[in-house]
């Protein structure tokens, strides 16, 4: 933003794949609020979050790929430090206007999944054959390096237990890809063409 907070107070906030917040803030020509993200509180998550590229992606997106989309948060800054994956990135806060954040237990309503499929729809095509190279891909997780020339190994007495080292199925090609820019799709604002109520806000800190 580059201006100066001279307080912060925090107002809630959570912990999952990353650390999570909504800050009150005081100073000139800032935001009343904004939604804070973090690296993860333990170290195990952290790794988890690193093998997906979660913060790099995330940081990514908004650095490089928001500008050219409508109905996201707007971005006030983010830092990440590629060496130990630790990272911030700072939001609007979304919760104070009429959003909502739907769960298992407030499923979408017709409505409200057809405003996210249409708002996909023109995301997609914006970024149509022309994906940038860093995007998180099934294939290209680095996890897989670790995980995918691992074979199937037949359990005990079955059929197949004597088969042949080259009939072994690679546990690799069992794997479903994901669309190039699947990772894209958790960062569109759903609430954009669907106003909910004031009263429905409540579940803001279970995005992300």
């Amino acid at each position: 933003m580059g201006r100066t907070v001279t307080s912060v107070v925090v107002i809630e906030g959570d912990a999952g794949t990353s650390s999570r917040a909504r800050l009150a803030l005081t100073g000139d020509g800032v935001p009343a609020s904004v939604f804070v993200k973090l690296a993860a509180e333990t170290t195990t998550t952290r790794l988890i979050g690193e093998l997906g590229r979660l913060a790099d992606t995330e940081t990514r997106f908004y650095n490089q790929l928001a500008p050219e989309l409508t109905g996201l948060p707007k971005a006030y800054g983010s830092a990440l430090d590629p060496l130990t994956g630790r990272f911030v990135l700072v939001l609007e806060d979304l919760a104070a206007d009429n959003c909502e954040f739907p769960d298992t237990l407030h499923p979408l309503d017709r409505d409200q999944a057809g405003a996210i499929v249409e708002l996909l729809a023109r995301l997609h095509a914006t970024f149509w054959d022309r994906p940038p190279g860093w995007l998180y891909t099934a294939s290209a997780d680095s996890a897989s390096l670790l995980t995918g020339p691992l074979p199937r190994r037949p359990r005990a007495g079955s059929r197949n237990a004597a088969t042949s080292p080259s009939k072994t199925v690679d546990s690799s090609t069992t794997t479903t890809a994901r669309s190039p820019d699947s990772s894209i799709r958790r960062h569109t604002r759903s609430c954009t063409a669907t106003p909910i109520p004031e009263t429905s806000t409540s579940a803001t800190m279970r995005r992300g």
